[in-house]
């Protein structure tokens, strides 16, 4: 093996070995959060206070807790298909805000309640 594969071998781990640091861990889940809190600013300001909106903040607020109080992750996944379904599954709420409309609801307004508290409780 020579030195340039050597280098590319080892670029991959020692990138994955800092994103397990605690405080880049923890950085990384701040800067996540901020879109999120924008959208619920965004809804908030379009929808008014609502169960759905209530369910989504408390739902963020405790993914974003769990993410600053848990441990360091021991290893990261150098599979990209894994980081782009965790990116996606966060900012799917942030991706859709766009097709935000104030008009008929589709179905009734209990409906759209029960579904927010289930899928709270799921988060819980």
């Amino acid at each position: 093996m020579n030195a340039s594969s050597v280098l590319q071998v080892q670029r991959p781990k020692l990138f994955l070995a800092v994103l397990g640091q605690p405080w880049l861990d923890r950085t990384i889940a701040f800067i996540a959060f901020v879109p999120l809190l924008y959208l619920t600013y965004v809804r908030y300001q379009h929808m008014g206070l609502c169960v759905p909106l209530v369910s989504l903040a408390l739902g963020t607020l405790i993914v974003f807790v769990t993410m600053i109080i848990r441990r360091p992750p021991k290893r990261v996944t150098p599979n990209p298909a894994y980081w782009l379904l965790a990116f996606v599954a966060t900012y799917w709420p942030l991706l859709t805000i766009g097709l935000m409309q104030k008009c008929q609801p589709v179905v009734p307004r209990f409906v759209s309640d029960v579904v927010a508290i289930g899928s709270l409780a799921v988060i819980v």
